[in-house]
């Protein structure tokens, strides 16, 4: 969960939720656990998403509008500049990843989204196409027989009946 410390006493620590909710947390828990503090150093965080494209794209143009898109965001980070990886071939598309540092990890799911929309539409407007699952199912020549000859048998019983 990611939360904001609000007061910490002795015995316990309370916190925060995303959602306003209170929490309170028993120090002895806390120590006992691992916890990522966004704030120690600053308050930099980075915000990926993944989007595939389809294999009949151009990587290079595909490449191209998502760094684009990543550094014309108002709402980033000017340090350290955003990245895009190509970062697997899967099953059904090419799949990169888009990095940008925001500063508020408070903002982080609002980002995110914020970051998924303006793939989303630059890709759009660009003529590249989102890649989807889907499954290509070959019929080898004996399977065809079967199945012409089972479609012509159903039309007899058909016309006989």
């Amino acid at each position: 969960k990611v939360v904001r410390v609000q007061s910490m006493g002795i015995r316990s620590t309370i916190v925060r939720t995303l959602d306003d909710e209170a929490l309170i947390v028993p120090n002895a828990e806390l120590v006992q656990s691992v916890v990522t503090n966004f704030t120690l150093k600053d308050t930099l965080y980075r915000r990926r998403v993944t989007v595939g494209v389809a294999y009949e794209s151009d990587l290079r143009q595909v490449d191209a509008v998502l760094n684009r898109t990543a550094k014309d965001l108002s709402w980033r980070c000017p340090e350290p500049e955003p990245r895009v990886l190509l970062r697997a071939f899967g099953s059904s598309s090419v799949d990169f990843e888009v990095s940008v540092w925001i500063d508020d990890p408070w903002r982080m799911a609002r980002r995110r989204s914020d970051l998924h929309h303006a793939v989303w539409w630059a890709l759009k407007e660009a003529g590249i196409t989102i890649a989807f699952p889907q499954l290509d199912v070959h019929f080898d020549a004996s399977l065809k027989q079967l199945l012409a000859e089972a479609a012509g048998g159903q039309r007899r019983g058909e016309a006989d009946g």
